[in-house]
């Protein structure tokens, strides 16, 4: 294997669990994109600037490896440098096992070289603020830049800060990048993992254990706007959780009251007959078995309690026929009012339609007359002018029948038949 370049190292600053995956992301411009370099330049740079922290192999104190310094925020920073391994003996030895920041904050020291920083930098399409890693340019094997080199930046990690400034923007990062001189040494700082597990952790499972928070995934990378509306939707479905069971308990308290009701209103009555029953029967001297009746005695008291029910049953057959009927008459007189309302509205109408004829053809006879008719035109329109005044006479005539009709029949409704109950 190649030596590798290095410039930097990451120190965790928190976090825990297993690493994300890459974020869905929308790629919108790479930054410092780089050219392969010959073999002689690297050997060359290796030589060069790395001078300093060549490793000697079997060297394994780590503290020797390792170049220590300290960030205005006091984040340990682990510079990185050109390592030169053996050759693997098998092709498991030749995987470099880093320990690698799961979640949490962390910083990166890089040296940028001629050819940029050597990764590609996308806005999250989901929050639309994070700028987040997505992959490394290389352009054939062996051709490794400082990000790569430093093994501790993965495709997904959200660039923070440089220099301890923070970026928003990709401009804003590529103007910083360029602005710097070549060989500047330049402290990155990222954010590994979701920031929504910490909230995910701490909601109480509901029902069955499934997590409150709808749409809370290990992975996934939410922005302040969802997250709000995840709490909002985990509140609203606690409260209409309640809700339901406030009403199953308000129902089940209302079934119980309507059972009560029932159970007092049944012993009301039963009360209520035992009292009829022993006024009766002390009317009546009944000794409610202090002596046996004779059978006949029995037998002619059953019968009079007999009649005297079904004559209570005729009597409130009667009451209640008597109430429909003057239901029926009550209906009856409003149908009939409305009836008689929209027959004068129909005859008032129909009157000053005739009456407007009847003018117009005196008009129009009194206009012949001025004009000199004949006799032949005259005689016509007089038996015209008779005819109309005999038909509004015979219209008058039938409406003042009909008037008179349908107030006696008002005033005066028919007796109903009376059934005689059997």
């Amino acid at each position: 294997m190649k030596a590798q370049r290095s410039s930097s190292a990451a120190t965790i600053t928190n976090g825990c669990g297993t690493a994300p995956p890459l974020l869905s992301t929308r790629f919108l411009r790479t930054l410092n994109t780089w050219k392969s370099s010959s073999n002689v330049s690297r050997v060359l740079a290796s030589t060069t600037k790395y001078a300093d922290y060549t490793v000697v192999a079997g060297d394994d104190d780590p503290s020797a490896d390792q170049h220590i310094t300290r960030t205005s925020d006091d984040l340990p920073t682990f510079a990185c440098r050109l390592e030169s391994p053996p050759t693997p003996a098998s092709p498991t030895e030749a995987t470099t096992t880093t320990n690698l920041p799961t979640t949490g904050v962390f910083d990166v020291l890089l040296q940028k070289d001629a050819k940029g920083l050597g990764f590609c930098l996308a806005v999250d399409d989901r929050t639309h603020e994070a700028l987040v890693v997505t992959s490394f340019r290389r352009l054939h094997a062996g051709d490794i830049g400082p990000a790569e080199a430093s093994k501790a930046i993965l495709p997904g990690d959200a660039l923070i800060a440089i220099n301890g400034e923070p970026v928003y923007s990709l401009h804003q990062v590529q103007s910083k990048i360029v602005a710097l001189d070549e060989s500047a040494f330049l402290l990155l700082r990222f954010r590994r993992g979701s920031i929504v597990h910490e909230v995910c952790d701490q909601v109480a499972p509901v029902r069955g254990g499934a997590t409150t928070m709808m749409g809370c995934s290990q992975h996934s990378t939410m922005s302040q706007r969802e997250l709000q509306m995840a709490t909002t939707l985990h509140d609203m479905a606690v409260k209409n959780e309640l809700l339901v069971t406030q009403l199953s308990e308000a129902n089940v308290k209302s079934t119980a009251q309507a059972r009560e009701i029932d159970l007092l209103r049944a012993e009301v009555m039963q009360l209520r007959l035992d009292r009829d029953m022993q006024s009766q029967s002390a009317s009546r001297g009944w000794t409610h078995g202090l002596t046996r009746p004779s059978k006949a005695t029995a037998k002619q008291e059953l019968d009079l309690v007999v009649t005297e029910a079904h004559n209570e049953l005729k009597r409130s057959a009667i009451q209640h026929l008597a109430l429909e009927k003057d239901e029926i008459r009550a209906d009856a007189r409003r149908q009939v009012e409305q009836w008689k309302a929209s027959v004068i509205k129909k005859q008032g109408m129909l009157e000053d339609a005739l009456l407007f004829m009847v003018d117009h053809v005196d008009d129009v006879y009194w206009a012949s007359e001025s004009k000199g008719d004949t006799p032949e035109n005259t005689k016509s329109n007089n038996s015209k002018l008779t005819e109309i005044r005999t038909i509004l006479d015979k219209y008058y005539a039938t409406r003042q029948q009909d008037r008179h009709t349908m107030l006696s029949l008002v005033q005066q409704p028919s007796p109903p038949k009376a059934t005689a109950l059997a």
